[in-house]
């Protein structure tokens, strides 16, 4: 048996061991992170309103500051959190379709929006 032999078989037993070691762990921190994402969803299902409701605020918060400029973009935002909180809180597939596809949207309606002038600077010709 040659050096590259023993070498190899080495390395085999040292990747078996730590295969076998690293199992265990594996499944220990999968099940974490399944509990953590089944908390996320129950916090999220128990305040979905209050969620809507303070990005609803947030945006006509924005959407005031800005004097109405952007108002197709929030309310894109508006439309998205709210799918997206539906989803997370396990709401139909539905949910989460219209989520992804107002996602794609928001880019769009932002280039849609007409830019707006300072009010202290003149229009250009």
């Amino acid at each position: 048996m040659g050096l590259l032999d023993k070498i190899l078989g080495k390395t085999k037993d040292t990747a078996r061991e730590i295969g076998e070691k690293a199992a265990p762990m594996a499944e220990k921190a999968g099940a974490a992170v399944g509990g953590a994402v089944d908390k996320a969803r129950s916090s999220v299902a128990d305040h979905a309103d209050d969620v809507k409701g303070a990005v609803d605020r947030a945006t006509d918060f924005v959407d005031d500051k800005t004097g109405g400029r952007i108002t197709g973009a929030l309310d894109k935002v508006d439309s998205v959190t709210g799918s997206a909180v539906d989803a997370v809180a396990g709401a139909p597939a539905e949910a989460a379709e219209a989520q992804t596809a107002a996602a794609e949207e928001p880019a769009a309606a932002v280039a849609e929006e007409p830019a707006a002038q300072p009010a202290d600077s003149p229009a250009s010709p």
